[in-house]
């Protein structure tokens, strides 16, 4: 028997021996927890090593509340985002506390030490620690302490959480309304708050208040009641609701959440309906609108996915529990989505606005899912989730308190079978899929972006069409992803267009703007999606084929016609370090958006074909590309996910027609290709590969007098 076995073992012997359990009777209105949920907590405490080991972290949070002075500092918080060094835009670390609700803050390296400056937002990073560790805090502390109230019976940890919520009470007020640039604007987009810097963080902290006090509103005196009802939850819900209202999107779920969850606790219809049914805005809007014919959340960044879905859980959770039980099944295919763009590490790419996904990190999503909708689809994700959680608690990490495995999850769900990775042609969300090589274990795993729209809202990246892909057990190229939204380089590189796998005109990122499916198939072993981005630049046209031709190989055939010459830089980035790279000059990066975070830059001389290597983990991930016209290639690193170094190729050519083919393998063994273009304007390209020929009309169309709707964009024989 292990180690960390043998703890949790005891840990359970010690729970279901020694701490007697017994649920308080209090008139308490229903929120996200129900009596039965309380009873099932109970029952896995003391019969499941994992949830003993939960409940016993819960149980040390509100044992060292129990011993803390309950201080406030004197202000609300700031926000996270400006908490990145000013130099490197990665995030800060905190330092020693100095006193005076004042820290050190230092570089990741630890080479550099700053303070903080409240008088501008950007620098005031002492404000970021005020919101995320003390406010954040104590309603972590809030929620540990009310559950084990709950669960317990012990007067010791109601007091506690009284004190607190008298503390908050009797400061809320006093906190001055502020926004995020250092007014008190609450028609920003993220809004205003107290607590918080946004009407955002105010709405996330105001919901965590609300989960601690739908377990012990009935067990606090009646004057505390009317205290935290009047100097707290009324003027903090009257605050969110007055800021501007965004219509369908995350934050404005937030809001809702917050309002409604406190509706329903004072038992007032109006706050109920403002968040259920508020004409396109509350709940109702989000289900309806909110979500992609597949499932996804429509800003299409997957950590945003999860972000939307935590306030629309807490919110349907409570309606539910108070008798409006219609909204809960629509939230099964919100669950469902994230399956289709798992890769097979169990990572979601990093679309758009999104940060690292690894879908077991997002565990306890599934313990409710599970818990409400028993789709064995669920349960390698959860087996997954609870090892880590299980690794995490022996290592002497933290969980959160609000962990809904403990809340909500089954007592000893199976492990469910190995998830099975199929091609998926998704075009009401803008993705393609296509799997190579065994569907319990893929040899290839590749992912085709193409629609990008302004209606997505603000965490789209000019990005299309473009591409990702894995192989051998890790991402070969990936999506960049985000930086700190307060970091100059999150603007500066990662939400333009040539940090991503895609082209770029004269310099110049793309506006938001769709591209769309021409089509999506396999045929003698090749699986492909072609994609038109017809509209990314003012007269000019990109289509291209992105095809899987084996185990071992990704090809990319690509198209620009354009009505008067221009300048075309098509970006590719994969991962590892520079293997082969064709010599070249030195290049200096115009000082613009983009082009100047690329490191070592060189230039080629023209040519009709390059060969580069990438070494990622001791194996040579070979790239050809070729043109039927000489090309240059600007070879450079520039920043990948969380700032790895990451080669970037870039072709490039001016004029108004460009055509290109890339030869991509895993294997570090090229194909022999030959790419054919018979005569300038026309649009049908000849491929040889190896032993195969490929025949594309990537402009099938737009030829006169075609009315097929279903044009053959790619012969393969």
């Amino acid at each position: 028997m292990t180690n960390t076995r043998i703890v949790l073992v005891l840990i359970t012997f010690f729970l279901g021996c020694c701490c007697t359990v017994r649920i308080t009777k209090a008139d308490n209105p229903v929120l996200n927890l129900t009596e039965s949920n309380l009873q099932e907590i109970n029952s896995k405490t003391k019969n499941h090593a994992w949830a003993a080991a939960r409940w016993q972290h819960i149980m040390e949070v509100a044992g060292d509340a129990l011993g803390e002075e309950v201080l406030l500092p004197p202000r609300g918080g700031n926000w996270h985002h400006y908490y990145v060094d000013p130099e490197e835009g990665r995030p800060l670390v905190p330092g020693r506390y100095l006193g005076d609700w004042r820290w050190e803050h230092h570089n990741r390296s630890g080479t550099k030490t700053y303070a903080g400056d409240p008088s501008d937002p950007k620098t005031d990073y002492d404000g970021v620690l005020i919101l995320n560790q003390v406010h954040y805090g104590w309603t972590n502390k809030l929620f540990a302490l009310s559950l084990s109230y709950r669960i317990t019976g012990e007067d010791r940890y109601l007091d506690k959480a009284a004190e607190i919520l008298n503390a908050y009470a009797a400061k809320y007020l006093t906190y001055a309304i502020h926004d995020n640039a250092g007014g008190q604007d609450l028609s920003r987009g993220t809004g205003a708050g107290r607590i918080a810097a946004q009407g955002l963080d105010e709405s996330v902290w105001f919901t965590r208040a609300l989960q601690s006090l739908g377990l012990i509103w009935g067990d606090l005196d009646g004057g505390l009641r009317a205290a935290v009802e009047e100097q707290l939850l009324r003027p903090g819900v009257e605050l969110i609701q007055s800021c501007r209202p965004l219509g369908v999107h995350n934050i404005q779920c937030w809001y809702n959440a917050a309002v409604g969850m406190c509706g329903y606790l004072l038992k007032d219809e109006a706050l109920v309906q403002w968040a259920l049914r508020r004409e396109g805005n509350g709940l109702e809007a989000q289900l309806e609108s909110g979500f992609t014919v597949d499932g996804h959340w429509y800003e299409r960044a997957p950590s945003y996915h999860f972000y939307a879905l935590s306030p629309l859980i807490l919110l349907v959770e409570t309606a539910a529990n108070n008798g409006s039980t219609t909204y809960l099944p629509r939230l099964k295919q919100a669950f469902d989505a994230p399956f289709q763009l798992m890769m097979p590490d169990f990572h979601l790419p990093r679309f758009n606005d999104c940060r690292n996904t690894y879908l077991p990190e997002y565990g306890d999503f599934y313990e409710y899912g599970y818990a409400r909708f028993a789709d064995p689809d669920y349960l390698p994700v959860i087996a997954r989730s609870r090892e880590l959680s299980a690794e995490a608690l022996a290592a002497g990490g933290q969980l959160s308190v609000f962990d809904q495995a403990l809340l909500y999850g089954p007592a000893q769900p199976e492990r469910g079978s190995s998830p099975a990775w199929t091609n998926r042609h998704l075009p009401g969300t803008g993705y393609d899929v296509h799997v190579a090589g065994d569907a319990a274990d893929p040899a290839i795993w590749l992912a085709v972006k193409y629609d990008t729209q302004p209606a997505m809202g603000g965490h789209a990246h000019p990005d299309v069409p473009g591409f990702v892909w894995y192989a051998r057990d890790r991402m070969i190229s990936a999506d960049p992803g985000i930086a700190e939204y307060g970091a100059p380089v999150h603007g500066g590189w990662y939400k333009t267009t040539l940090a991503h796998n895609t082209l770029v005109v004269d310099e110049r990122s793309q506006p938001i703007r769709g591209a769309r499916s021409l089509a999506f198939g396999e045929t003698d072993g090749m699986q492909y999606s072609v994609v038109a981005a017809d509209g990314i630049y003012e007269g000019v046209s990109f289509r291209r084929a992105i095809i899987l031709a084996d185990t071992s190989t990704v090809m990319v055939i690509d198209g620009v016609r354009a009505k008067a010459p221009v300048q075309m830089d098509i970006a590719y980035h994969q991962r590892g370090a520079w293997g082969k790279r064709p010599p070249g000059t030195q290049w200096n990066p115009p000082d613009k958006p983009s082009y100047r975070y690329l490191k070592g830059a060189e230039i080629s001389s023209p040519a009709r074909e390059q060969r580069l290597s990438t070494v990622l983990d001791e194996e040579e991930i070979a790239v050809l590309i070729q043109s039927p016209e000489p090309f240059m290639l600007i070879t450079a690193t520039g920043p990948g996910p969380d700032f790895e170094p990451v080669p970037a190729m870039i072709s490039r050519s001016v004029g108004d027609e460009m055509y290109l083919a890339w030869q991509m393998r895993t294997d570090g063994r090229l194909l022999s290709m030959k790419i054919a273009v018979p005569r300038r304007g026309n649009s049908v390209m000849k491929l040889r590969l190896g032993d195969r020929r490929l025949r594309l009309d990537l402009w099938a169309d737009r030829r006169d007098g075609y009315a097929s709707p279903d044009p053959a964009y790619i012969v393969i024989k």
